[in-house]
């Protein structure tokens, strides 16, 4: 049985769908932030480093 390398694999389908979904879903998030002036993206940012730091040292990405 041969197989054209043109053909989709289930995996490439998989990428596809994810790099949409993640692609709308940053679509979606970006007007609450985009509301914010530099300076309150910046508080934002400084509040949000130790929950990230241990989401990541958790495991979590």
């Amino acid at each position: 049985m041969s197989v054209d390398s043109s053909t989709p694999k289930a995996g490439d389908a998989g990428r596809e769908t994810k790099r949409r979904i993640e692609a709308l879903t940053d679509e979606l998030a970006a007007p609450p932030f985009d509301a914010l002036s530099p300076a309150e993206l910046d508080e934002l940012v400084a509040e949000l480093e130790p929950i990230t730091a241990r989401l990541v040292a958790a495991g979590s990405q």
